[in-house]
């Protein structure tokens, strides 16, 4: 009996060392490598069950084989979470499955995309035998998530921000509030790093519509600002459930250059508003996450005036660097291209 006990410790045991191998966080380090080649990943190793795995933006990653982490294949399969900051593209035919509860979170920059001669049903992305997506849904951008079960029983009304001088103003209103434990909200200026500037405590009055408000006081505030809200619930468990943008033309000089639209397709017109005159002889140098110098422009100010537009900057999908210099005044700014 002494020895059954400690052969089934041994067991669980193993199991156990087994089961933690297989949560890491993975990231993409390649560009246009293939999902299943371990040279694509920063640990070496091919993504697996209860990894949290992300592609930073700038970098593709290409569904070269079917994946399969479905729990239905493995049952000790745990839920992924997929973070696309970058692209996720799928080779002819091939599909990724998942397990019920996983979530793909298609961050700003972020896109999923089907092959050139895929179509229809014969690229998708399956979770928990639900197909999420199919090549004949088109190239998917963010801000967008698939999957990502509900875990907390509320829906979203509303959410809204607006600011005075230093101060943020928040609203959200919620319809079946229940069993919700604090409200978080997340700023980014870039769509990609995120820091906490609120937690609001929840009423958990049961009212349909229940409001709340809450303001936050900043050093500054940027022109262009992205703004989460999140749910937790009383167990902790936290999940996204709003999402909404900030745009201050009054504090253009804090951010010096507006660029609108921002997020922007690489191909379409894209406004460069700088916070004062410049020079006629004005370059414009764009550096891409890595800090390289993807491309360089001379543009026309001969009338020295603050804005300028431009067409077929021709940029992948990612988040760059844009700087404008006229000899003695250097200003940038962030560009997302979608």
């Amino acid at each position: 009996m002494k020895r059954l006990l400690i052969t089934f410790s041994l067991l669980l045991t193993f199991f156990s060392i087994n089961f933690d191998a297989k949560a890491a966080r993975i990231t993409a380090i390649t560009n246009s490598g293939a999902w299943n080649s371990p040279a694509t990943w920063d640990r070496g190793i091919v993504p697996s069950c209860g990894d949290t795995i992300d592609i930073p933006g700038g970098l593709n990653v290409v569904i070269t084989e079917t994946v399969n982490l479905d729990d239905a294949a493995d049952p000790l399969c745990p839920s992924v979470q997929l973070n696309i900051s970058g692209t996720l593209r799928f080779g002819n035919g091939k599909k990724l499955n998942l397990a019920a509860g996983a979530c793909i979170n298609v961050l700003l920059g972020g896109q999923i995309s089907p092959s050139k001669t895929g179509g229809g049903a014969s690229e998708r992305i399956m979770v928990g035998g639900v197909e999420e997506w199919r090549a004949g849904d088109g190239t998917l951008t963010g801000v967008a998530q698939l999957g990502c079960a509900v875990i907390l029983p509320n829906v979203m009304v509303s959410f809204n921000a607006s600011s005075d001088e230093n101060v943020l103003s928040f609203s959200w209103s919620i319809s079946e509030e229940t069993n919700i434990n604090s409200y978080l909200i997340e700023k980014s200026s870039d769509g990609l790093n995120w820091e906490q500037i609120n937690e609001t405590s929840a009423r958990n009055e049961n009212l349909i519509d229940a409001s709340y408000s809450a303001d936050t006081r900043l050093e500054t505030i940027e022109a262009l600002t992205y703004y989460k809200l999140f749910a937790v619930n009383l167990n902790g468990q936290k999940s996204q459930i709003g999402f909404t943008s900030l745009n201050n033309l009054e504090d253009l000089k804090t951010k010096e250059l507006l660029i609108a639209p921002n997020p922007a397709n690489g191909n379409s017109i894209i406004n460069i508003l700088s916070s004062e005159k410049l020079n006629k002889n004005v370059s414009l140098t764009v550096l891409n996450q890595l800090g390289q110098t993807i491309k360089t422009l001379e543009l026309d100010n001969e009338f020295n005036d603050k804005l300028f537009s431009l067409e077929n900057l021709e940029l992948n999908s990612g988040t760059y660097t844009v700087f404008l210099n006229d000899g003695t005044t250097a200003l940038k700014s962030k560009l997302i291209i979608l």
